[in-house]
């Protein structure tokens, strides 16, 4: 794998091409990298050249498995310069620089044959190819640009720019579609170190702006990174006063466009609309790739100011320029100088995404299901994120129809993850919840679908649920195959004890977070849910675990809100089980004999008026009245939620001392 000399003829450089990198603690990446490189160092004449500006972990050892050539470089705050470093070193023909964080795509056919053919590369002096900013960790979404990172050698050649910097170019470049794929947005979301670079860059990029107020490219550069709308502004000010220059032409498009961005991030619709008009008066901006990325803009602006219509209107136009880029009949000089938005799969996808909700805002279900159809399959069943909100658009058409049997075929399929099965169980829950007047109609629809989806199964429970029927068995053998504790099916809490059904294995195996949860939801829907908790607690063994405990703990708690409307008998005993139980799960989970006034504050309310009514009932064992209300009244005091319930004990009380 190191550096190889092959024959040569007269005057020939050594090698055809010298690949040059400048590196600093990029072990995660760089093996990646360079084994990625070897098809083509195979392929072609070519020696590796490493500069590295100062790691401390183990990428030199990395880069000599590689090549021989690794070189050190003081770091001064300047990349051309450490470029150039590495340039110097050179004897090839050609010069491709990259980053460490960037992988040559398997087929790498067309870079090797503008190298070897010299019919080819005759006429040029530089080549761009394909660099793919990934976005997601799938690889799906991200955003596309033609790097010129190719040149010839000649004794002008050299790098520019502390920061962002390119290699002087003149005469014409060719431009490659092989894609080298760059995931350092990823690494660095994942692990920092993009705030970091970010500061870097921002103070670099200052350094510069201050030397000299008139470099386009930096203040274009500042943009990209300035977070405050008034600097905004005044960086855009001076931009469109420099595009004025013709020696900056080739950034005028990107100007443009940076300022629609902004005035659309902040709001300022109206202005990003006038300059998305001066934009098309541009010269030959129509056949220009940039008009794509412009189309999308101005059909996100439309649908920010819920002017659907004009929304669409905007995306047809963003799907022709599209389709024109595919066909490769559009300039794509601008994307040799900045990254597009609107040109890459998941923009397009997104597009589609965005065109749908404006057709459901118009109640217009039958061409949103028309556009989604042309989401691209692949994108839909290689990204989990593009699949939720395929599904999710897909399931709102579904319930504006109300014919949830549209939704058989996308939820049948078995290529689907686990979580994006789930992701769409959750939100034809939340229409279940949501949507009374229609949640029979749902019930019957889904019911009838094979239940593979297990969603459709459920269904098909609560359908015979409420028709009486004993479906015990089903329900049994369904929570074993499912979370019952899941956001997906809380109703099967009150259905499994409304049958008795013993359920204290499953509240075992959950966890405290998701229990709450489904009793919070359950409590909230039904108004006697309190009573079959109690009844519920006269089937099963309560104090079998601290979980059991908590479980009846917490779903007492959250449903004696609701039993205004029952007679004094039942409230009593409903109200005395819960503080029984309440008392003994925490003389479990704490030492009685270190509980006291004044250590308590620090518990959970709930535990605090448990500690105080356990101390009121004591009292009242004892016909200690005074105590017993002293009692009740810091219970009061302790957990404001429990107020119906020291109510009533107080109301007790009084009709006792009055007979």
């Amino acid at each position: 794998m190191k550096s190889r000399v092959t024959a040569k003829k007269k005057n020939e450089k050594e090698f055809l091409v010298s690949i040059g990198m400048i590196v600093k603690n990029e072990e995660e990446h760089l093996n990646k990298c360079l084994s990625a490189l070897q098809n083509l160092m195979n392929r072609v004449s070519s020696e590796l050249i490493i500069v590295d500006t100062g790691s401390t972990d183990k990428t030199k050892e990395i880069a000599l498995k590689y090549t021989d050539k690794v070189y050190d470089f003081k770091w001064i705050d300047d990349f051309a310069a450490a470029r150039n470093f590495g340039l110097e070193k050179a004897k090839g023909e050609w010069f491709m620089f990259i980053d460490a964080d960037e992988y040559l795509d398997e087929n790498c056919d067309e870079l090797a044959e503008f190298l070897l053919k010299s019919e080819i590369n005759k006429d040029y002096n530089f080549a761009s190819y394909m660099i793919r900013n990934y976005l997601s960790q799938k690889g799906l979404v991200s955003i596309d640009f033609f790097g010129t990172r190719l040149a010839r050698i000649r004794p002008a050649t050299k790098f520019v720019g502390k920061i962002h910097e390119a290699i002087v170019c003149d005469g014409p470049s060719y431009i490659c579609t092989t894609v080298f794929h760059h995931y350092g947005y990823l690494h660095d979301n994942d692990n920092n170190v993009f705030k970091k670079k970010r500061k870097r860059n921002a103070k670099l990029l200052k350094q510069i702006y201050e030397e000299n107020p008139e470099d386009l490219s930096s203040i274009t550069h500042l943009l990209d990174i300035c977070e405050d709308y008034d600097e905004c502004t005044k960086y855009l000010n001076e931009a469109f006063e420099l595009i004025k220059n013709p020696r900056n032409k080739n950034l005028e498009r990107k100007v443009y466009l940076q300022a629609i961005q902004i005035y659309t991030y902040y709001d300022k619709f109206d202005k990003a609309l006038e300059l998305c008009d001066d934009f098309l008066k541009l010269e030959n901006i129509h056949n220009m790739v940039s008009i794509v990325s412009l189309d999308l803009y101005k059909a996100k602006i439309f649908m920010n100011k819920a002017e659907y219509q004009k929304s669409i209107k905007a995306f047809d136009e963003y799907f022709k320029d599209y389709q024109r880029y595919i066909n490769k009949e559009l300039d794509l000089f601008d994307m040799r100088v900045w990254s597009l938005r609107g040109i890459s799969p998941s923009d397009y996808c997104d597009a589609i995404f965005r065109y749908a909700d404006c057709c459901i805002f118009l109640n217009d279900y039958d061409t949103a299901l028309e556009k989604l159809a042309q989401v691209p399959q692949d994108i839909i069943k290689g990204d989990e994120e593009f699949a939720k909100k395929y599904l999710s658009i897909l399931i709102n058409i579904a319930d504006k129809k109300k014919d949830y049997k549209m939704l058989e075929k996308v939820l049948c399929d078995n290529t689907l993850s686990d979580e994006v099965r789930e992701f769409a169980e959750l939100r034809l829950n939340i229409i279940y919840e949501v949507n009374k007047e229609s949640r029979e109609d749902m019930v019957a629809q889904l019911s009838e679908l094979p239940h593979e989806f297990s969603y459709f199964k459920y269904m098909d429970i609560i359908r015979r649920y409420n028709l009486k029927t004993d479906i015990s068995d089903d329900i049994v053998q369904f929570i074993n195959a499912n979370n019952m504790f899941d956001a997906r099916c809380f109703e099967l809490v009150n259905m499994c004890m409304k049958c008795n059904i013993d359920i204290t294995e499953k509240i075992n195996e959950s966890n405290f977070t998701k229990i709450t949860d489904s009793l919070v939801h359950v409590a909230g829907r039904h108004e006697k849910f309190a009573l079959t908790v109690n009844d519920y607690a006269k089937q099963i063994n309560v104090a079998q675990s601290i979980k059991t405990m908590f479980f009846f703990v917490t779903a007492y708690a959250y449903s004696v809100a609701n039993i205004l409307d029952f007679d004094d008998e039942i409230k009593q005993e409903i109200f005395d089980n819960f503080i029984c139980i309440l008392s003994d799960y925490i003389n479990n989970i704490y030492n009685p004999e270190l509980l006291n006034d004044d250590d308590i504050v620090v518990l959970p309310d709930i535990h605090q008026f448990g500690y105080y009514m356990t101390n009121a009932f004591i009292a009242r064992s004892n016909n200690d009245n005074l105590k017993y209300v002293k009692q009740l009244r810091k219970a009061l005091a302790s957990c404001k939620t429990m107020k119906n319930v020291v109510k009533f004990y107080m109301n007790k009380l009084k009709e006792k001392l009055d007979d």
